[in-house]
């Protein structure tokens, strides 16, 4: 299912944005098209005057429009940065995906195995019904016990259907995701995970490498970019140009032309530009810093709950569990022996159940919180 994310759309439409941005880098320092005009000089109204009059002539012009070099230069660095950023978003999306395809697969798993402990309880039950019904018959038990066996299976019943809906929609939000159509009957287990770390320092230290934090960066040097540029619009810029003029009856003359904007009148608009790109940047500032507190956080967190989970699932599995079972297995034996009454054996059961299904969304919060430490890490734990 992990392999089939590279034919997923949305990763699809930014590699596409990716190689746009690529596609379109030598552009970004490209001149602007050079203007190529003729112009017709007359002397006179009412008479033609080309070739009789010395100042009447025909001239072709061509002249290049040349921006300030740093103009070109933040020009060249803005579209290099917005491909970095692109391709930070890129693998950010990557990262996602995977986590989402991870988190669905072990709900899938979670769900299975609950609805296997509800068909193991409801099997139970179905074996207690004829041993429940025969005490019945002999007046030993009430016709009570037997309609409350009876509601306990009802019950456990209705809640393999909510956990089969559940299940069924959880398996078509995987679908949606890994865009391939799978089967109902699906093999599912926990997976083995590889390559864990072993300390969370190591992990806070690559946090610096988020595709996150360098895609946040880039969106900061952008905005740097930008208060550059709305300074750099009041530089001037420059025009040449260069022609030939043939006035017909004398020897042809060339003109060559230099001109400069002046930013004179610029400056009143530009003033408001570098206030807003300022405030753009220091915007920028803040939310990198912001988002880096954010994963800090979010990691610490996701290492505690795997730590708290792992622990909480050795618990059930070493103490809980088995003392649970085996109260189980002597209320049914006394049971049996009509020791003790069928209320003991349903609570011991509904107990069993509870423990079992506690100890379920332990380990599977174990691999929900490795699934958020291989997001932040980028190592391939699964």
């Amino acid at each position: 299912m992990l392999q089939t994310l590279a034919q997923h759309p949305a990763l699809q439409a930014a590699a596409a944005e990716v190689a746009a941005l690529r596609a379109r880098l030598p552009a970004a320092s490209a001149l602007p098209d050079p203007m190529l005009s003729t112009r017709i000089a007359h002397v006179g109204v009412n008479r033609w005057s080309l070739g009789i009059e010395p100042m009447s002539n025909i001239g072709l012009m061509v002249e290049q429009a040349y921006p300030h070099p740093i103009k070109l230069q933040l020009r060249e660095q803005q579209a290099y940065r917005q491909l970095l950023a692109a391709e930070s978003r890129q693998e950010v999306l990557s990262r996602q995906l995977r986590q989402q395809v991870i988190v669905a697969y072990l709900s899938l798993v979670r769900l299975r195995q609950s609805l296997d402990l509800n068909a193991e309880l409801q099997q139970q039950l179905k074996q207690l019904e004829p041993l429940t019904a025969a005490y019945v018959s002999l007046n030993q038990l009430p016709q009570e016990a037997l309609w409350q066996l009876q509601l306990e299976q009802s019950q456990l019943q209705n809640q393999a259907l909510a956990l089969q809906g559940e299940q069924a929609d959880t398996l078509h939000q995987l679908q949606e995701i890994t865009q391939r159509s799978l089967p109902g009957d699906l093999h599912l287990a926990f997976p083995t995970l590889s390559g864990l770390p072993s300390d969370l320092h190591g992990l806070q230290a690559g946090l610096s490498q988020h595709p996150q934090r360098i895609e946040q960066a880039h969106q900061r040097v952008l905005a740097e970019l930008d208060l550059a540029q709305a300074e750099a619009a009041l530089s001037p810029d420059f025009v040449l140009g260069g022609g030939l003029s043939n006035r017909l009856v004398l020897e042809p003359m060339w003109e060559l032309r230099f001109g400069m904007t002046l930013p004179a009148y610029s400056a009143q608009k530009q003033l408001p530009e570098i206030a807003g790109a300022r405030h753009a940047l220091s915007s920028r500032t803040a939310d990198e810093e912001t988002l880096a507190r954010q994963l800090q956080r979010q990691l610490a967190q996701s290492w505690s709950q795997q730590q708290i989970a792992r622990q909480q699932h050795q618990l059930y599995q070493r103490q809980l569990l088995p003392a649970a079972h085996q109260r189980l297995e002597a209320s049914l034996a006394r049971f049996a022996s009509r020791q003790a009454p069928l209320s003991e054996v349903l609570e011991r059961l509904r107990n069993w159940l509870q423990l079992q299904q506690e100890a379920l969304a332990a380990e599977s919060q174990y691999y929900l919180a490795w699934a958020s430490l291989e997001y932040f890490s980028g190592q391939a734990i699964f």
